[in-house]
């Protein structure tokens, strides 16, 4: 999920209210039995003509098991560091970041 999937703009557009009233959110006790081991989510989608179509997602983008290339993370932190540290400082810390582990250890 990204910040612009939240953001006041979004969530008050006619047209996502109108699909947020036609979501309906249950727990499934199989995936529930497998956290926190096990991050999946099942989607069903019903439509009016009655088909269901229905997709298991085993594992979440970013988990161990599905890891964020280097390019999606950085991306992912900018969008949350630089409206909070300003773009430069959040840059010039990521290349900081970038070399951690390089660096010798004190």
């Amino acid at each position: 999920m990204r910040l612009a999937a939240i953001e006041p703009a979004r969530l008050a557009d006619a047209g996502t209210r109108a699909l947020m009233l036609r979501v309906e959110l249950a727990l499934d006790p199989e995936l529930d039995a497998a956290f926190p081991g096990q991050r999946a989510a099942r989607v069903a989608i019903e439509s009016r003509d009655g088909r269901r179509g229905e997709h298991l997602q085993p594992t979440r983008k970013g988990d161990p098991d599905m890891p964020l290339s280097d390019a999606e993370l950085e991306a992912k932190y900018l969008e949350l560091a630089a409206p909070v540290l300003g773009e430069k400082p959040a840059r010039t810390l990521l290349a900081r970041l970038w070399k951690l582990e390089r660096e010798s250890r004190l």
